[in-house]
């Protein structure tokens, strides 16, 4: 049909997404017409090690989720695979398509998950999610209840407040200084609101899958985020006139940074790469050691302040460095103000490795002059680094999950502390 003589010298070249056995195949029929050939095998190392992770994958599962765009030369190589060995294979573009097929997914017992090479990891995370919320609430309609509140205070930023008002508790009870509960909930009340005015103005790239939702709401949730500010300034006065001031200025910081084209001088700031990292690790610190120790600390634990400070900062600091390096594995849009866009992977893990080190310091300055509390501080370090080891061994881990772990680090202490 070629209409070429059988000894023509020929060329095989392959589609990069091509599947690997009907390559073989074809070349192995053209061989038999045309012995000079010369075969150039140009699939992709990754895509192929996804379709053999694939064949794996489809013999240990009763239905398949295949994930990527219609028009993905490569998804569609893997949707055929999954589908010619497994009837119950599905391909979807995201989560919202999966409710369609909610009464299958609950009769599964195994289901599998694929995706393209260029669906970025949000997508993905975002699927095992809602897989997950499907089947839970089959199960149990108070367990799914459960699931929904746990995921709506992990994802407004609610946990990370309380970690900082736990850290607050944990060095007023080394400083055996008054913590009122006035002081616990300011310090919640700040924390929180950072994060959740810098979520608000990140979703459109750090979330696209609830930007529609924040789009009409917006006005209500920046009216909740200065609300809350509000509140935690008039409790910042309950507490003391000077907590009161001093609250307000960081409040009123938090928010210009948050929309720095307000101030001249945070617009040039807040390009600078870590900048608001730092200043978060830097409020925190401040709000949980400072404001603690000044209802009273001795004489002797003067020298102690500085150090736990930094101590404090440094945990604060490779907190959020560690979950910028999740995002960025992840696939997830960083903004120009994210330390990791502008170093190398390798110099930003070295760079984690010394903050981690400078708060293990820290730690063994404090060890003569904080005795038995040395143990609760040495397990926040330790969980920092299990932490950061964990993030090279399972780099896709849910961003969610992963930041709960993270932010149990700091509450823990001070539970335990509380008890002693």
């Amino acid at each position: 049909k070629l209409g070429l003589d059988s000894q023509t010298p020929l060329c095989i070249l392959s589609q990069t997404t091509q599947e690997t056995s009907q390559f073989r195949h074809f070349v192995s029929e053209i061989k038999k017409f045309f012995p000079r050939v010369e075969v150039q095998n140009t699939i992709c190392n990754a895509t192929e090690e996804r379709q053999n992770e694939l064949k794996k994958l489809v013999e240990e599962v009763d239905m398949l989720i295949i994930l990527g765009g219609k028009h993905s030369g490569n998804t569609r190589r893997l949707y055929e695979i999954g589908s010619e060995r497994l009837s119950q294979t599905i391909w979807v573009e995201a989560p919202s398509e999966l409710d369609k097929y909610k009464d299958s997914i609950r009769k599964a017992k195994k289901i599998g998950v694929s995706a393209g090479a260029s669906t970025p990891q949000w997508i993905i995370d975002a699927v095992q999610e809602k897989v997950g919320k499907i089947i839970i609430h089959e199960k149990n309609f108070l367990l799914g209840s459960l699931y929904d509140f746990l995921r709506c205070i992990i994802r407004l930023s609610l946990l990370v407040g309380l970690a900082a008002g736990f850290s607050g508790l944990f060095w007023s009870s080394f400083f055996n200084s008054p913590y009122p509960l006035r002081l616990f909930f300011m310090t919640v009340l700040y924390v929180f609101s950072m994060y959740f005015g810098h979520r608000l103005k990140e979703i459109e790239y750090k979330d696209p899958s609830r930007f529609k939702m924040y789009r009409q709401h917006e006005g209500l949730f920046w009216s909740l985020l200065f609300f809350l500010l509000i509140v935690g300034t008039l409790t910042g006065f309950l507490v003391s006139p000077l907590s009161g001031i001093v609250y307000g200025v960081l409040a009123l910081v938090g928010m210009l940074y948050i929309f720095p084209q307000q101030s001249f001088f945070l617009k040039r700031l807040h390009v600078i790469p870590g900048s608001k990292d730092f200043a978060v690790a830097l409020a925190w610190a401040f709000l949980a050691v400072v404001f603690p120790a000044k209802s009273g600390v001795p004489e002797t634990f003067l020298l102690v302040v500085p150090i736990a400070f930094a101590f404090m900062a440094t945990a604060v600091f490779f907190r959020m460095l560690l979950l910028d390096l999740l995002d960025f594995q992840s696939d997830r849009i960083m903004g120009r103000d994210t330390l990791i866009t502008m170093v190398s992977q390798k110099k930003y893990r070295k760079l984690l490795h010394l903050i981690w080190f400078v708060n293990l310091v820290c730690l063994v300055f404090l060890v003569p002059l904080i005795r038995e509390w040395t143990l609760l501080l040495l397990l926040l370090n330790a969980g920092l680094l299990g932490t950061r080891i964990l993030v090279d061994v399972r780099p896709t881990i849910n961003r969610y999950l992963f930041e709960t772990l993270l932010d149990g680090l700091f509450v823990v202490p001070a539970l335990i502390g509380l008890l002693l």
